[in-house]
């Protein structure tokens, strides 16, 4: 009998505090949709995209520990034994200015996800009670500022190698320009969810990581 895949995961992160909140995009954080409505195979699914500032110091700790921990994750799926990554190895996060979406330059973009099968990303407002409508008056929306929770994850089952993130949670903090439109992300930047199941990665570090073409692809982002 063929085993299963297991997806490796991350411990949740935690993105900005209170006075430092992420700007997000993209949200749809209270009904889950197919992110390709005409394929029959796509699930329902909620989405929020995070906007990192790098110059904020406390988005700048946030990037490292994406990176130190989306290594780990990696490294947990794909070289469980030793060795080096996939060469092709996609990521959840990428530089804002390869977009030309409002926003996003100068930040790092967080793409994030979960699949309703997993149940629903826990939304709360400032006064910290759960938010179950976009009608409420705390309700985030795409353009405003908000604490995230998320966890990364990666599971070698076959597909093109990736470091993917689940989308937890956010608290409401402060209202901000809003973004135009809330469509998905296009697809070579979407990661469409497996598996939400909190484990631990059984490696880390990133001393002398490179992949079989001998580039670290977890330096440039």
């Amino acid at each position: 009998m063929v085993q299963k895949a297991k997806a490796v995961t991350s411990d949740l992160i935690t993105l900005g505090d209170r006075d430092n909140p992420v700007r997000i995009a993209f949200f749809r954080g209270f009904e889950a949709k197919p992110f390709k409505p005409e394929d029959p195979k796509s699930k329902p699914r909620f989405d929020c995209t995070f906007l990192l500032d790098p110059s904020n110091a406390v988005h700048a700790r946030n990037i490292a520990e994406i990176k130190d921990k989306g290594l780990k994750v990696a490294l947990g799926a794909y070289c469980p034994s030793g060795g080096e990554l996939p060469e092709e190895l996609l990521k959840c996060w990428y530089k804002g200015d390869r977009k030309e979406y409002d926003g996003f330059k100068g930040n790092i973009i967080l793409a994030t996800h979960l699949n309703e099968e997993f149940g629903r990303p826990t939304i709360v407002s400032r006064r910290g009670t759960i938010i179950t409508s976009a009608r409420d008056a705390d309700a985030p929306f795409s353009g405003c500022y908000v604490i995230g929770k998320v966890s990364l994850w990666a599971i070698a089952n076959g597909w093109t190698p990736r470091v993917s993130c689940n989308f937890k949670g956010l608290q409401y903090v402060k209202t901000g320009p809003a973004f135009g439109g809330a469509a998905p992300l296009n697809p070579d930047e979407e990661f469409e969810s497996l598996d939400d199941r909190d484990e631990e990665p059984s490696r880390g570090g990133s001393g002398g990581v490179k992949t079989v073409s001998g580039k670290n692809p977890f330096e440039d982002d």
